[in-house]
């Protein structure tokens, strides 16, 4: 006898005993195939018996007289072996009684001895009838949601407490703030919709409570038609955000949230020739999505709107997509006391920024088509028109006036470069109706742009040349400006990686120029990430320059540069990263100027059960103004990864810069908190998950000893903690805690694998049923992966004593002694040997009856002792300890 290997339907592999008789056959375990094919048997441990039924139903014995089917002997004499390798009292037949008996095709490879059988009975790894493998799979499904459901809760707080003592233009301020805002978010389904509702707090100096405001949404359908209530997603292009920002309702035949969770890419985008889509929004605008905000809250200033539009789109051809929307506005509420209700127009505004347009203080009809071709996948464009009709209370005593805007955009993708060209005019009075905040109006340029990637570089710029003012409204005339933004990023050989980026604005009029700009040049290194190095230099600027005779002749200017390195080194055996850089700062700003450097320590300690601590030293050695800066920093790493962090600083001669601009400080205390985490909600209470995403869903994985043995887990159940589990999302194992439950998974949907890590399982521990799970995940549902774990911690041993009434003792060598559940169904045997000793190992827990094998008692003629003819036995439910149940000794008499 040897051991060799079973091959099922040409995908399954399984240890199996094969057996070799003179005539060098190979012959195949009757006991041990039929398990592996899911037959059940029926065992008579007196004669040996097997009996069993084929798929077909025909009646099949096995015993050392023969091979019997439906009566009919079919082999005469099997060989039987007492022991074996893998078991006990096995018979071994020839492949073609075996392909009888077994209802399949049974073949064996005489050189390296393997057993092939392909059995069409077992669908779970068979094609049937065209079916792929994997439509054959049982896969897990989310569960049912019920009528209302509760997900997701989130919770995001951000507090500051800042001192300031500021410098500028020869005039010393001391500011004191404090401002906490805290925000709470919860996400369910209720009647198969999707729900959200969200609300914050605002603390800060002048007002220390003052509540946000309660938003709202929810997302349903109705035969082919979606609608949305509360906070609806209105309408958005690169250039245009209408309606976003309302509280109303919206309906369309075309599921546009579905479009933007599966990630399409926008030539997906594009309707089939003759498809059309609409949608059609309604709502009252300024209120930001939220309602019942108190004490000065910002967007109590906000004009308040009846805003509604409709939107259609038309597929022209299967290249070609027709884009129109008219949108319409309505004040119905202003705060005449608000600074949101004024256009700040004057010479300093408008030569750093343009015209801008307050749409808080305008209302009127807007009607923008957009002509989108994609003629291939290296060539797009995009075409725009557009019309308006609307007034401006500021302006014109209120008349109604029209506008237009008209763009056309150029689009050319070729392996790894993107080239954009864009040509634009917007009237002095276009308007944008339902548009969000501040809109494009009152231009007239081109902008070019290019983008290039590969393996070890990327590089993007965007230069726009456009002209303000047109018809001269305001003071200065026509104003041109020009803007460059620049990102790229390269490895240098094995040396280090660069990186530079920056932006840099041009304006210019009659009346003056303002130039302001930023540019980062950066190099890092890393050594076998223990050792990192960065250097770079950082400058900031702004100039304004007026002409002679005007009231802002003295213009300003401000500028900030930084050269700096830093390195960063992690401490052997987890001791903590150790951080030493060095600055040097040259900043000019109202006529203030300064020159300092800046050797700087930071160190943070190793994490040590999820509490993050770090501090920082910082000595300027030069400049006008020396001494210190401090900073240190307190963590705590929740379980999902998130962190709740307090930070506090103190610095000399800092400032902020805004838009390029730097405005000095000369001492600066700061406290932060800040705390983001997600909550859901799952059959073992509140979890925290980090974050989730609408393309995300829940796995819940529990590990138990099915106590019950009711096939689920319940509170009766036995949790086991530290029970390692693959899943096929990441690399590496999840473990259960004391609550049976690993930690609630988010994972993007789709079909993965879940199993038991069996080798790192406790040695006392295998599953159950199935060691291993496909399971189907799918967004904002929860996905329950249950794996029932039997425990072998059990060892029953005694005595088989049988005597006559003369306490003459009989010869009951390889007697049969059973293991029977609490249904009466045989569990285990054990064979005595000739001093009447049993023994069972590796039994669950559970409770037993220990008793003779019922075949020996009646062939026999034994009578069981009325207290020692059968033994109840209960093994606990544990597994870390094995239970010793010994001396269980039976009594039985003979006549």
């Amino acid at each position: 006898m040897t051991v060799s290997s079973l091959i099922l339907n040409e995908s399954e592999y399984y240890d199996i005993e094969v057996f070799m008789d003179s005539s060098n056959r190979v012959l195949i375990p009757v006991k041990q195939t039929s398990k592996l094919l899911e037959i059940p048997l029926t065992i008579n441990h007196s004669s040996k018996e097997v009996v069993f039924s084929t798929y077909s139903g025909a009646e099949v014995l096995v015993s050392k007289a023969g091979v019997f089917m439906n009566g009919v002997k079919i082999l005469s004499s099997p060989i039987f072996q007492k022991e074996g390798i893998l078991g006990s009292d096995e018979y071994f037949v020839d492949k073609t009684t075996a392909s009888t008996i077994f209802e399949s095709e049974v073949d064996v490879d005489p050189n390296s001895l393997n057993v092939m059988v392909e059995n069409k009975h077992l669908i779970t790894l068979t094609d049937k009838e065209g079916e792929s493998i994997e439509e054959q799979k049982e896969i897990l499904k989310p569960k049912p949601k019920g009528r209302i459901s509760f997900d997701t809760f989130e919770v995001n707080n951000s507090m500051m407490s800042d001192s300031t003592k500021q410098v500028y233009l020869n005039t010393t301020q001391n500011n004191v703030m404090f401002n906490n805002n805290t925000r709470m978010g919860l996400k369910g389904k209720i009647c198969g919709g999707d729900y959200a509702l969200n609300f914050n707090t605002n603390n800060y100096t002048q007002e220390l409570f003052s509540f946000g405001g309660l938003s709202f949404s929810y997302r349903n359908k109705i035969k082919d038609f979606f609608y949305e209530l509360g906070q609806v997603s209105g309408l958005r292009d690169d250039y245009n955000s209408i309606g976003t920002m309302l509280i109303g309702a919206q309906l369309s035949d075309y599921d546009e949230y579905e479009k933007k969770k599966d990630n399409q890419t926008e030539e997906k985008i594009f309707l089939e020739k003759g498809k059309v889509q609409h949608r059609i929004f309604a709502g009252v605008s300024g209120y930001n999505n939220r309602l019942f905000s108190s004490n000065g809250y910002i967007y109590q200033m906000n004009s308040k709107k009846l805003v509604g539009g409709i939107n259609r789109r038309y597929g022209i051809r299967n290249d070609m997509t027709l884009d129109t929307k008219i949108v319409f506005d309505k004040i119905i509420r202003k705060n005449d006391d608000s600074i949101f209700i004024t256009n700040l127009y004057n010479d300093y505004s408008l030569l750093s920024s343009g015209v801008y347009r307050n749409p808080n203080t305008m209302e009127g009809l807007s009607i923008i088509n957009t002509l989108n071709l994609y003629k291939n996948k290296n060539y797009r464009l995009n075409l725009l028109g557009g019309v308006s009709a609307a007034r401006d209370f500021n302006y014109n005593n209120g008349e109604y006036s029209s506008g237009y805007s008209v763009s056309l955009e150029n689009i050319f993708d070729y392996k790894n470069y993107t080239f954009k060209l864009r040509l634009y005019q917007q009237s002095p009075d276009y308007y944008v109706a339902g548009s969000d905040s501040g809109f494009i109006s009152d231009r007239i340029g081109a902008e070019i742009g290019a983008n290039y990637s590969r393996e070890n570089l990327n590089a993007s710029m965007r230069y726009t040349r456009y002209y303000s003012n047109l018809d001269k409204r305001y003071n200065g005339g026509l104003t041109s400006f020009d803007e460059l933004y620049f990102n790229s990023g390269m490895k240098i050989f094995n040396l280090a990686r660069a990186r530079l980026n920056g932006n840099l604005r041009y304006g210019e009029n009659g009346i003056g120029d303002n130039l302001n700009y930023y540019y980062n040049f950066n190099l890092s290194k890393s050594f076998k990430q223990s050792l990192s190095l960065e250097a770079g230099y950082m400058s900031n600027a702004y100039n304004t320059k007026y002409s002679e005779g005007n009231s802002f002749s003295s213009g300003f200017k401000s500028s900030y540069d930084t050269a700096y390195m830093s390195a960063n080194y992690r401490l052997p055996k987890n001791k903590g990263v150790l951080t030493l850089g060095h600055d040097n700062v040259s900043y000019e700003s109202g006529g203030a100027s300064n020159n300092y450097n800046m050797i700087k320590l930071n160190y943070r300690f190793p994490e040590f059960k999820r509490i993050l601590l770090g501090f920082g030293v910082g000595y300027k050695y030069s400049g006008l103004d020396g001494g210190c800066t401090y900073s240190g920093a307190l963590g705590y790493r929740t379980k999902s990864g998130m962190i709740m962090s307090v930070n506090y600083q103190y610095n000399t001669a800092m400032g902020y810069i805004f838009n390029n601009m730097y405005i000095p400080s000369n001492a600066r205390h700061s406290i932060n908190f800040t705390m983001n985490d997600t909550f859901a909600f799952s059959q073992n209470g509140l979890q925290s998950i980090g974050s989730s995403s609408p393309n995300q869903g829940f796995v819940e994985i529990v590990a138990y000893i099915d106590k019950n043995k009711n096939g689920k887990f319940d509170k009766e159940d036995i949790k086991v903690p530290n029970v390692p589990v693959s899943v096929s999302w990441q690399n590496e194992s999840i473990k259960t805690k004391r609550s049976g439950f690993c930690p609630l998974q988010c994972v993007e949907k789709g079909i993965y694998e879940v199993k038991l890590d069996g080798e790192n399982m406790h040695t006392n521990l295998s599953a159950e049923k199935n060691a291993e799970a496909s399971i189907c995940v799918e967004p904002q549902k929860t996905t329950r992966v249950e794996f029932p774990l039997r425990s072998s911690v059990g060892n029953i041993s005694g005595v088989l004593k049988i005597s006559d009434d003369f306490d003459r003792k009989m010869n009951i060598s390889d007697f049969i002694v059973t293991l029977c559940g609490e249904d009466g169904a045989e569990v285990a045997y054990s064979t005595v040997d000739a001093g009447g000793n049993y023994y069972f190992s590796g039994i669950s827990p559970g409770k037993y009856v220990v008793a003779l094998d019922k075949n020996f008692i009646n062939d026999y003629n034994l009578i069981p002792d009325e207290k020692y003819g059968k033994i109840e036995v209960d093994i606990p439910y544990v597994y870390k300890e094995f239970v010793e149940m010994n001396n269980q000794n039976l009594v039985y008499k003979s006549y």
